[in-house]
């Protein structure tokens, strides 16, 4: 029984399909200069790891083209934009725009990892 509002578009999608594409490379997980772990990267995604609120302030640049999405995976993160200080709590994530130019992880005594997406 012909039902139009399920109706399957078979010959159009077998245009459309890329039978010889392969999926884009992904890295193996290995340590940057810049002090991040590469969990995974694509030409159009990244995954990378570090620990904050350390001993030392991190400094972390925001390119200017490109948004970033901060999780704190195990602990709270204390974020500094020009002086204003978030806390993103275990579990929690934000974004950061390309316009903001960076932030800074201040020295604290609860060091965390943040996983840093772009």
């Amino acid at each position: 029984m012909h039902d139009p509002e399920h109706e399957h578009h078979l010959d159009e999608a077998l245009a459309v399909i890329r039978f010889g594409d392969q999926p884009p490379p992904l890295t193996a997980p290995h340590t940057d200069g810049d002090g991040l772990v590469t969990l995974c990267e694509t030409p159009r995604f990244a995954m990378r790891a570090m620990t904050v609120n350390d001993a030392a302030a991190v400094t972390l640049p925001v390119p200017s083209t490109t948004a970033l999405v901060l999780h704190a995976e195990d602990g709270d993160v204390v974020v500094d934009h020009d002086g204003i200080e978030l806390v993103l709590p275990r579990g929690a994530s934000c974004v950061l725009p390309a316009s903001c130019g960076g932030v800074v992880f201040p020295a604290r005594a609860a060091p965390a990892r943040v996983i840093v997406m772009r």
